[in-house]
């Protein structure tokens, strides 16, 4: 698994950026400069500079601060893009341009048939983990982006992924490392490599959820990390944020067995 994502990063250094947007006169800077992290611990979010950081601040500035729009501008020739609808409490939900309540049209297909797993296969159990969890992660996802963007955000459109995928992120990859380690010299090796491994895991995750969001809504409407200088996979994740995420890990290891014994009957 290693080799294949290593593999990909060196067949896609870059975003396409010819996806998203054209030409643009946004001066050289970082607009999200002066946001708590990356004032804090500029080297841990080192971001594009020059002619790429112009290409890439419209997108992010449109999902993070839209209020400065006005000040670097979108330039796209798609009349329907994905665009921002309203808010749930704190969750950010969008319109889904080609979406056509239809029996031929790929996006209602999938979002039906994702739908129909998530209510008739999945457990009441799993179902209670799964929203738990979700709802968890909005909260976390916004709390981070008010620090990293200076600007709360999360996404309708995550929280529907993470119901579907949550059980491949813990229970299948925590199940995965505790049957297939034991303890060696007295090192507990399934917690120590499952935590040290969880970046891996959640940039499985934001690949294929951000891939899928791509093709649902035209854009990844969830996060965007374009304009940092080792996002990868069309701004859909980014090695800077492995030491979040191996602390996410932690705190995963120790808290969802606990969650599963309260859920299973």
């Amino acid at each position: 698994f290693l080799s294949f994502f290593l593999s990909c990063l060196c067949l896609n250094p870059r975003p396409a950026h010819e996806l998203l947007w054209s030409k643009m006169t946004a001066p050289s800077e970082d607009p999200f400069r002066e946001a708590p992290l990356p004032k804090l611990a500029p080297a841990l979010f080192r971001k594009r500079t020059g002619k790429d950081l112009d290409l890439v601040v419209p997108s992010v500035v449109e999902m993070y601060r839209p209020e400065w729009c006005t000040k670097y501008p979108l330039r796209t020739d798609d009349p329907h893009r994905a665009r921002k609808l309203g808010n749930i409490g704190h969750i950010s939900y969008h319109s889904i341009p080609k979406l056509q309540l239809k029996p031929s049209n790929p996006r209602a297909i999938a979002l039906f048939g994702l739908a129909l797993l998530w209510l008739f296969a999945y457990p009441t159990p799993l179902k209670l983990r799964t929203l738990m969890c979700a709802s968890g992660y909005s909260l976390v996802e916004s709390t981070f982006t008010l620090l990293e963007r200076g600007r709360n955000y999360t996404s309708l459109a995550q929280f529907c992924c993470n119901l579907i995928y949550i059980p491949i992120l813990l229970d299948l990859y925590f199940g995965f490392f505790l049957n297939s380690f034991s303890n060696f010299s007295g090192v507990p090796w399934g917690p120590v490599v499952a935590i040290l491994a969880f970046p891996l895991n959640v940039w499985l995750l934001e690949v294929v959820q951000g891939y899928f969001i791509i093709w649902l809504y035209g854009h990844n409407v969830a996060w965007n990390y374009l304009d940092y200088d080792d996002s990868y996979f069309h701004g859909a994740a980014r090695l800077g944020h492995a030491p979040c995420w191996v602390g996410l890990g932690a705190i995963c290891w120790l808290l969802y067995p606990a969650l599963q014994a309260w859920t299973e009957p």
